[in-house]
């Protein structure tokens, strides 16, 4: 009876083990660390090429905004349409839904610290 004891509990312990460590991984993978310093390039420009791009290049924008380099992105990020865009609950930019967090975070984020491009 002990054994049978003592093999559910190594069981129930690794099983909660193994799930708490993939959410944490997860977590990482889905949340990563934002950097010390966000950039255009590497960091904004990955977000506009995974995200925007697509419609709102130099051939026909979408809504007229391009996003497809440094000044038109940063241009677009004054004026205020990209957060603003991608911060709309009602009418979210990607149209398929609001960005995840920490990519949301990350356009506010070069904001404060100064557009800075490379």
């Amino acid at each position: 009876m002990k054994n049978w004891i003592s093999v559910i509990s190594l069981i129930a312990v690794s099983v909660l083990y193994f799930n708490c460590t993939n959410t944490v991984l997860e977590d990482l993978e889905n949340n990563p660390t934002p950097p010390d310093v966000a950039k255009y390039n590497p960091h904004v420009k990955a977000v506009i090429d995974a995200h925007c791009i697509n419609c709102h290049g130099d051939t026909n924008p979408s809504a007229g905004i391009v996003l497809s380099n440094y000044n038109d992105t940063r241009f677009q990020t004054e004026t205020g349409n990209l957060l603003n865009s991608v911060n709309n609950d009602a009418n979210p930019m990607p149209p398929s839904g609001l960005l995840p967090q920490w990519e949301r975070d990350l356009f506010q984020q070069w904001v404060d610290d100064g557009y800075q491009e490379n």
